[in-house]
């Protein structure tokens, strides 16, 4: 996803040799050495610091951006003002909007985990270089139809507890999206279905009732999918073994912690920690 990139201050600008990153990228592969030329002069240098919001949901999109260093993550922010987690973009990703073609908002935003480096295309330029080099609109049109797919399946599908459920329908009572975001708030701390009615205005009975319905889950549920997503992504982001990941995210209890885990995501959390490191 891409929206207005921000030129202030903390956004550096400094010379780059553009053509080689260009050149070595696989969605300029078929084109010829005055092609990439052409092309590389369409795309300016920008630096983000660590946390800073490269792009912003809800706002034009007005670039297209190339990640030459560093790493970014992609979140989305549901009507509910709930966010959701749909992934982590790296050196050599392209981060493009569907809407970037049409001129809508973009419906989600891009965070840098660290400061990173990125090349950057206006949108008129884009759709510009698109209509001149026909052979690069399977690349790049494939981006946001993947995103899409992607993203339903990691909120709706692959997490079918994070947030209100796909199928729920009509007006969601206050109380369910009040809980919703205490949770996603304080999900480290000891909370209770109890405290979690009172502070949301309702009977735990009532609440317990309206989680079924709209989340499509029991508080519970809803509770253990926000602590192991936070501790899988403390483990990857932040290197923690398993027995800081859990008691970080709010459980005492190594051994509930694994059964938990293993239960939501089909592998034991030490398996999880395996598969990194072989990524790493």
């Amino acid at each position: 996803m891409v929206v207005k990139v921000y030129d202030t201050e903390q956004c550096s600008q400094r010379h780059l040799d553009v053509l080689p990153i260009i050149k070595n990228n696989p969605a300029f592969k078929d084109l010829d050495t005055s092609e990439l030329e052409d092309v590389a002069g369409t795309f300016r240098q920008k630096r983000f610091p660590e946390h800073y919001p490269v792009i912003e949901q809800d706002n034009e999109i007005g670039h297209i951006v190339l990640i030459i260093n560093g790493s970014a993550r992609v979140m989305i922010r549901d009507h509910f003002g709930l966010e959701h987690d749909c992934g982590r973009l790296d050196a050599g990703d392209f981060i493009v909007s569907n809407g970037i073609f049409t001129g809508d908002i973009a419906i989600g935003g891009v965070i840098s985990l660290e400061p990173i480096e990125c090349l950057v295309q206006k949108r008129s330029d884009f759709l510009a270089m698109l209509k001149k080099y026909p052979v690069l609109k399977d690349f790049f049109y494939r981006i946001p139809i993947s995103n899409v797919r992607h993203n339903y399946q990691t909120i709706f599908k692959r997490n079918p507890f994070n947030g209100i459920h796909p199928v729920s329908h009509g007006r969601i009572p206050k109380n369910i999206k009040t809980s919703l975001q205490i949770i996603n708030r304080r999900y480290t701390e000891s909370i209770t279905l109890e405290e979690l009615a009172k502070e949301s205005g309702t009977s735990r009975y009532y609440l317990s009732r309206l989680f079924k319905k709209y989340a499509g889950c029991s508080f519970k549920e809803y509770l253990n999918l926000k602590r192991v997503e936070a501790a899988k992504q403390l483990m990857e982001e932040k290197d923690l073994n398993i027995s800081e990941a859990c008691f970080r995210v709010g459980y005492n209890d190594l051994s509930y912690f694994s059964r938990i885990f293993k239960s939501m995501e089909g592998v034991s959390p030490s398996m999880f920690r395996s598969k990194l490191k072989k990524k790493g």
